[in-house]
């Protein structure tokens, strides 16, 4: 939870809490009240921490999973192709007797056959007009990567890759959780790494996985090494499907880790990459909410109440 100015975007205070929807709709559950109503207790609370920083008319913006089916209310998507302006988003003004703050709840974008929720406030404010002009692939990497597809100032397809949840359930939740270690990257896990990209793309995903498993039995490979053989092979995996996106320019916008990870990977498989900094992602958030503020101030009379 960040409290912006929204003249120049500055961080007047950050709260960070390790609590996410998933969590805060499972307690939900286990009670009675309204849905609505327990989320916005939630967010009452939490607001105290900025209570004398904020003024009257502070606005609220809540993006995100907030908006999906275990949020604090399902708000329908907005659909293809999105402008990058952020108009056409479905943005909903939410009322509470105990909060003064006018709250602005955002939905989030479906194809016909994908949906996101967060990822286009990210994109939005990322959006430069000088590659409308493009092809532009967005690559956000993490537990659902999206590449986002960009043309002539809008949104025109995304695709999502299940890969950091994959991931984490084959190392934690299969035979091979006792074969594999996570641990730094020096080189013989380099050299893994890139071998288990290597592998990726051939039709022999559900093989390769075992070979974790036969190597570690066989061999006796390092776990450390099998850790990053299993990452790579899933990055692999991802990627290779940019080959058939025929984009200009890809854009990779991700945590400084997991950036490292997917750059070696274009590199092995020769794909061109650009990375965004951090710094400039998490100002992207920033800069996408004012400009969705800015287009429901305009068109605050399209507002659903």
């Amino acid at each position: 939870m960040l409290l912006v100015k929204v003249k120049d975007l500055s961080v007047v205070a950050e709260l960070d809490n390790d609590e996410g929807i998933k969590s805060i709709n499972e307690k939900w559950e286990h009670t009675n009240h309204n849905r609505l109503t327990y989320f916005l207790a939630f967010l009452r609370k939490r607001l105290q921490a900025f209570a004398s920083l904020m003024s009257q008319n502070t606005p609220i913006l809540i993006s995100g999973m907030a908006s999906s089916s275990i949020g604090m209310k399902d708000l329908p998507y907005a659909t293809l192709p999105f402008s990058c302006s952020g108009e056409g988003l479905c943005v909903e003004e939410i009322r509470d007797v105990n909060i003064s703050f006018p709250i602005y709840l955002i939905s989030g974008v479906s194809s016909d056959t994908d949906v996101m929720r967060g990822e286009e406030t990210s994109l939005i404010g990322l959006h430069n007009s000088s590659k409308d002009k493009l092809r532009v692939l967005y690559l956000l990497p993490g537990t659902h990567s999206k590449h986002i597809i960009c043309h002539r100032g809008s949104i025109i397809s995304f695709s999502t890759y299940m890969t950091g949840e994959m991931f984490d359930i084959i190392r934690k939740h299969t035979i091979l959780k006792d074969s594999m270690e996570a641990s730094e990257m020096h080189l013989p896990e380099e050299i893994a790494f890139e071998k288990g990209v290597l592998a990726s793309g051939a039709g022999k995903l559900l093989h390769n996985l075992f070979k974790i498993r036969a190597g570690d039995l066989l061999h006796h490979n390092k776990k450390s090494e099998n850790f990053y053989f299993l990452s790579g092979t899933l990055i692999g995996e991802e990627l290779r499907n940019i080959a058939n996106d025929r984009v200009d320019e890809v854009f990779l916008c991700g945590s400084e880790e997991l950036s490292q990870l997917y750059q070696r990977a274009a590199e092995v498989l020769k794909i061109s990459m650009k990375k965004i900094s951090e710094q400039v992602l998490k100002k992207s958030v920033l800069n996408g909410h004012a400009k969705i503020l800015l287009s429901t101030t305009i068109n605050k009379g399209k507002l659903r109440r």
